[in-house]
């Protein structure tokens, strides 16, 4: 049995259920402390997606359940979704110590991913996909010029998650290990090497 009442966590329901079209085999990772919990799906391509939801307050916990349970337990809460902590060890985007590096326009963002998506379908083998997908398609360059890469899939899972509402914006953050473009619905993430940042640039 999980720690905490199926409503503490619903507003989750929308992005889990986006990410199960994305991977039926997809885990969910449920963070909470006080007033905010946090919730992450791992998906294709190596990308970290995150949402945070404000509570009223509640005892810690970190519970894994796949994406498939969570929703049908939001459906039938005497449902008993089976716990998988084990199924993920990596470890979490820190919750502070982010550096603001930029912002980038919906304009921007959807039109890097309708080339994407392009070349994409017209693409039919697996490892090809893959390297499209791992392609930089933004860089953050940096005081020892060691350019920090923004992948096509890191953009590409900002939109269809439904993170970025139109017309609005994208924030490029970093700090060590870890990059995020944080939307208003939504963050992705990638990790890679820590570098100290400088202004951005569209490939």
């Amino acid at each position: 049995m999980l720690p905490f009442d199926p409503t503490l966590v619903a507003d989750f329901a929308p992005l889990a259920a986006r990410c199960l079209d994305l991977d039926p085999s997809a885990v969910i990772r449920l963070h909470g402390a006080g007033t905010v919990v946090r919730g992450f799906v791992r998906l294709p391509y190596d990308v970290l997606a995150a949402r945070s939801v404000a509570v009223t307050g509640t005892e810690a916990f970190d519970v894994t359940v796949s994406v498939a349970d969570f929703l049908n337990w939001q459906d039938a809460p005497e449902f008993r979704p089976v716990r998988r902590d084990h199924e993920w060890l990596a470890p979490l985007p820190p919750p502070t110590g982010w550096q603001r590096v930029e912002s980038i326009l919906d304009a921007d963002i959807r039109s890097i991913v309708r080339a994407g998506a392009l070349t994409a379908r017209a693409e039919v083998d697996p490892r090809r996909q893959q390297a499209l997908m791992d392609a930089t398609v933004l860089t953050v360059a940096t005081e020892n010029s060691e350019p920090i890469e923004v992948h096509l899939s890191t953009v590409s899972m900002l939109t269809k998650l439904g993170f970025l509402p139109r017309e609005g914006e994208a924030k490029v953050d970093i700090q060590p290990g870890w990059l995020r473009l944080a939307a208003a619905f939504g963050s992705v993430y990638q990790q890679q090497a820590g570098q100290s940042p400088s202004p951005l640039r569209l490939l």
